[in-house]
């Protein structure tokens, strides 16, 4: 599932007193939900940015590369890719 290895050792930890509440076990799972969707947000929009920059690829020489222009320059990446890794929902 992807859990960092902080909160598996805790997981791990509260597995051995079955009797105690949830509630911690749920706030591990729901901060991890938060994480996986932070990168399905990320990762959707690196696609999004990948799919346009091979749209805008003429086929042409190295020198007229769409892709490497936007590799090579930031700035002409649509504006909400610079976004990126900062977005929380």
């Amino acid at each position: 599932m992807g859990f960092p290895l902080q909160d598996i050792r805790e997981l791990l930890v509260m597995a051995d007193d079955p009797q105690q509440s949830c509630k911690e076990v749920d706030t591990i799972a729901r901060r991890q939900l938060i994480e996986v969707e932070q990168r399905l947000i990320n990762l959707n929009a690196l696609r999004k940015e990948l799919k346009r920059m091979i749209v805008d690829c003429s086929g042409g020489c190295v020198a007229e590369c769409r892709i490497l222009g936007v590799l090579g320059d930031h700035s002409e990446c649509l504006p909400e890719q610079h976004n990126i890794g900062k977005i929380r929902p």
